[in-house]
């Protein structure tokens, strides 16, 4: 069972209902940063400056987690060369939609979330990586350099490229990479070997639906000393809905109504202490499910020791 979550692809995790029970249900949520906002958190929207400073999230600099980061450059520019990818659509959709927007430039808050449009490129830093990867994309007219070290890349490269670190990371620090976010990529990431099962994920939200307490108005100050002193509770909450997730026998809906009864007691166990701590107004709503991301089988998948993309491999590093 994962305990401890790697949020991608962007810096800032939302302010969301999704954000709030990630933080009740992991150990620990981690987030990949560039360098300068760990040693500058006023770099961080408000929301995950919080998050920081009260040690719910972990952010991690992906140039420190993999001390050969470079290795990742080779297999990536393979992938979106070749033909598979389209890349030449994708270029001349990338410089039009910057020809159509020249005058735009994002916030500052919400610069990592940027994008022209619908489907407009992303925004990402380029301290994330190897200077040279993001200087060969750019090479291949699929990166435009935004300001600072932030640059403009096409949605889908930077979607696959988002992808491709989070994995490696997650699997370095033995996480759970996981998003929010809808990503128009197709097939399935696989997590230590083992495909992460869209029924399981299923599973697991049917099981969650109106029975995770999840507090309104969040006192987040106090949300990490309510995590440590019912450790025990939460535990146990998350191991019966983990067997459930995993179990193929609860796709019968009969089975599964009958295990959620069996969860009401550590509901009303917690929801009462989460009263008793004053976190919040305790609101039984829906559970926005975490996503198992999904990645085309030809784009990459992470097996037991490498990711693997498009015939090439990149060592865990």
């Amino acid at each position: 069972m994962a305990d401890n979550l790697l949020y991608f692809p962007y810096i800032n995790l939302p302010d969301s209902p999704w954000t709030m029970r990630t933080l009740l249900y992991y150990n620990t949520v981690s987030a990949i940063v560039p360098n300068d906002f760990i040693y500058d958190n006023n770099k961080f929207d408000p929301f995950m400056r919080t998050l920081v400073k009260e040690n719910l999230v972990i952010p991690l600099d992906p140039t420190r987690v993999l001390q050969r980061i470079w290795e990742l450059e080779a297999p990536f520019i393979q992938f979106i060369t070749s033909p598979g990818f389209n890349i030449e659509k994708r270029r001349k959709d990338f410089q039009d939609k910057l020809t159509q927007n020249s005058s735009v430039r994002p916030s500052f808050i919400n610069r990592e979330k940027f994008k022209y449009g619908a489907n407009g490129p992303s925004l990402i830093s380029k301290e994330k990586f190897s200077y040279s990867l993001i200087d060969r994309i750019e090479e291949f007219g699929l990166a435009r350099v935004a300001f600072d070290n932030f640059y403009y890349v096409e949605e889908r490269t930077a979607s696959y490229l988002m992808a491709y670190l989070s994995n490696i990371v997650a699997k370095k620090q033995d996480l759970l990479p996981a998003t929010n976010s809808k990503m128009k990529l197709t097939g399935r990431l696989s997590y230590h070997g083992k495909m992460l099962d869209e029924q399981i994920n299923n599973r697991r939200n049917n099981v969650l639906k109106g029975i995770i307490p999840m507090p309104a108005g969040l006192n987040l100050t106090k949300l990490l000393d309510f995590k440590y002193k019912y450790k025990r509770e939460l535990s146990i909450f998350k191991n019966i809905v983990e067997q459930i997730a995993l179990d193929e026998r609860y796709s019968n809906e009969e089975l599964l109504q009958q295990k959620i009864e069996e969860l009401i007691y550590h509901k009303e166990v917690l929801a009462e202490q989460m009263d008793k701590s004053r976190l919040g107004e305790i609101v039984f709503g829906s559970v926005c499910g975490l996503v198992g991301f999904l990645v085309s089988p030809r784009a990459g998948y992470l097996t037991g020791t490498e990711f693997v993309i498009d015939g090439g491999t990149v060592p865990t590093i």
